[in-house]
């Protein structure tokens, strides 16, 4: 609590920088999000649960539509990435 002559200003929070480092591929009807150096993540299905309530990362289900959207998203941050490279002339 911060107080400021005496009267009450607010809460002071100490906060630490979020570590947290991901990627997200959303399509109509899918989110997949992958942490990076973590072997878990979160898939929704966005018209069976809207509300992102169940995580189907693990679902049996879902290993299929899970598998499609990493190609997916492999591809997506494929072409972030610049795919000429300089020519050096000596090798």
């Amino acid at each position: 609590m911060v107080a400021v002559n005496g009267r009450f200003r607010g809460w002071w929070i100490w906060h630490q920088p979020t570590k947290v480092h991901l990627r997200t591929l959303i399509t109509q009807r899918h989110k997949l999000m992958v942490y990076r150096d973590h072997t878990y993540g979160e898939l929704f299905d966005l018209v069976e649960d809207p509300g992102e309530i169940h995580n189907r990362w693990n679902d049996p289900a879902y290993a299929g539509v899970r598998a499609e959207l990493f190609q997916r998203f492999i591809n997506a941050e494929l072409v972030r990435e610049p795919t000429r490279m300089p020519r050096i002339a000596s090798a």
